[in-house]
């Protein structure tokens, strides 16, 4: 496979809870949402054949656990 990537712009949101475990600990579970604007080329090189990727959209989760001090 040969990759061409480009150039690629990135939109994140989360929306989440911030939660004080004590003095200075936090917990943070946040759902997320991160869209892709990308330029990527890509070619098999055995057999020719190619694709291209214009924009893509990744959900998943997030989670922070800080100490401040």
């Amino acid at each position: 496979m040969a990759i061409d990537a480009g150039t690629e712009l990135v939109a994140s949101a989360s929306l989440g809870l911030r939660v004080r475990l004590g003095e200075g600990f936090l917990f943070e579970p946040a759902l997320r949402l991160d869209q892709h604007f990308a330029d990527w080329d890509i070619t098999d090189r055995m057999s020719g054949a190619t694709a291209s990727i214009d924009a893509y959209l990744l959900k998943g989760v997030h989670l922070a656990f800080a100490y401040r001090f």
